[in-house]
């Protein structure tokens, strides 16, 4: 029988109490996160959680990791078709929801109507790109606020985007969820799409947009609706890197009530180091 693998903290990235429940929260950089419970000034108990579910999307192949760079529009071409475009979507800020909408998706996301609307021949998202004259690949109808966040099946929240749009999504979705029983950050997601026109339920680029609630401070992330590569490990835990480092930064800086005392903390770090749970790794 192959072996478990090791629970591992890849970096301490930062050490923070969690207002609801008083555990100290430990979190790198890739998704990995631990929960300390102190009982007179040691761990009395500590919960590992794993890193993030692809669901057989991304490439871990080594040789085919960097075939992925050029795949996709820098951040900075991205930023601008953004704000050039035509945008949908909610201007809104929303509170992460603490829990996960379990509730079934509607046929199609929803878009059957828009569909029939435009006269386009089928209501899937690859039929729409195709009637467009968009051949380059398979697409997929694409959540801007996920479904299990709370999004609706509509053409106000969807948009069509190549299948490997959607598994960039899922990566920082994946990254956002570690974070909602926080309390402490809002999102905002908006698309431009190709014209508004026929083409209004075609993306061009999503803006992510996260705000800590507490101080007001921002960040964005854009994503390419239409790279032309499978994304790799390597490029999904670059998206995941910058929004979790992002806001452990957050945490860090701007909320007080969250920091643990140096004891405690240093009481944390030399657990994890003693019992091997902690990699010190150049990352």
């Amino acid at each position: 029988m192959p072996r478990k693998p090791r629970k591992v903290i890849k970096g301490v990235d930062v050490i923070y109490r969690r207002h609801q429940t008083g555990a100290l929260m430990v979190r790198d950089k890739f998704g990995h996160r631990a929960a300390v419970i102190l009982k007179n000034g040691e761990v009395g108990t500590i919960q590992f959680y794993g890193g993030m579910p692809w669901y057989g999307r991304v490439v871990f192949n080594v040789e085919r990791q960097q075939r992925f760079t050029g795949g996709a529009r820098s951040q900075d071409v991205l930023a601008q078709a953004f704000s050039n475009g035509t945008k949908v979507g909610a201007a809104l800020w929303n509170q992460l929801p603490a829990q996960r909408k379990k509730s079934r998706r509607a046929p199609n996301q929803g878009m059957a109507a828009a569909m029939n609307l435009l006269g386009c021949p089928g209501n899937g998202a690859t039929a729409y790109a195709n009637w467009l004259g968009y051949t380059d690949g398979a697409y997929e109808w694409c959540h801007l606020i996920a479904h299990a966040m709370g999004g609706q099946d509509s053409p106000a929240n969807v948009v069509a985007g190549r299948n490997y749009n959607n598994t960039e999504q899922l990566a920082i979705e994946n990254a956002l969820s570690q974070y909602r029983a926080e309390d402490l950050f809002e999102l905002c997601v908006q698309a431009a799409v190709i014209d508004n026109g026929n083409g209004r339920h075609l993306g061009n680029v999503i803006r992510y947009s996260l705000r800590n609630s507490h101080s007001g401070s921002s960040t964005a992330v854009y994503l390419d609706c239409r790279p032309t590569r499978q994304p790799s490990a390597i490029h999904q835990y670059t998206l995941i890197g910058t929004l979790s480092r992002w806001m452990n930064q957050q945490i860090k800086q701007y909320c007080d009530e969250f920091k643990p005392s140096a004891k405690d903390q240093k009481t944390v770090k030399k657990y994890l180091e003693d019992n091997d749970y902690l990699d010190e790794g150049d990352y």
